[in-house]
């Protein structure tokens, strides 16, 4: 073991086999091993894949905080619209979309404005901002929309000197229609 990472070892979780850990923690990320949905004994939790998903997430869901904001576009019922562990705040998929779950009108600009402003709420409301992102992955549903949405995303990122790394990948759909979606991990400040 060496002194920038730790290994992860509790008794409440499946032990590990002799040749890996539970988890790692390096830099404040903590980086688990597969699990599956077993007793620490190595049986198979009965129930079915609910059951089974349960038990692999439940230590994991101790050391987390979700967050919500009514403010910002609602989330389905099968995730989050961010979550906050060790200070990181890991933020889902933000679509220019109105809290009804209607996407804006007017192409790529609109929607990259759009999704940045429901963005930022998220943040806030995590205690962080557009500011203290550092990692960006974004979405479109056609490259062709490169430069216009990049005219559109530097509207909200203006200090060069404090730019977010950054994805943008090119996808076959996105949710409702929607030409650009956007995620990202930030930092909180004072955590």
């Amino acid at each position: 073991m060496t002194k920038s990472k730790k290994i992860v070892f509790t008794k409440d979780a499946v032990p590990p086999l002799p040749f890996f850990s539970q988890a790692t923690i390096a830099k404040g990320v903590v980086y688990c091993s597969g699990n599956i949905g077993c007793t620490n004994d190595y049986v198979l939790v009965e129930g079915g894949i609910k059951a089974q998903t349960w038990r692999c997430l439940s230590i994991a869901l101790m050391s987390k905080k979700i967050v919500f904001t009514k403010d910002a576009v609602p989330p389905l019922p099968i995730f989050s619209q961010a979550t906050i562990a060790k200070g990181i705040v890991y933020c889902s998929g933000n679509i220019g979309c109105t809290n009804d779950l209607v996407v804006v009108e007017g192409g790529i600009k609109a929607q990259t404005r759009r999704a940045l402003e429901n963005l930022s709420i998220v943040l806030k409301a995590a205690g962080s901002g557009l500011e203290h992102i550092v990692k960006a992955n974004i979405y479109l549903t056609n490259m062709n929309d490169f430069r216009e949405m990049n005219e559109a995303y530097s509207e909200f990122f203006t200090d060069k000197d404090n730019l977010p790394a950054r994805t943008c990948v090119a996808v076959v759909a996105l949710p409702l229609g929607a030409n650009f979606e956007i995620e990202c991990t930030a930092v909180v400040p004072d955590a």
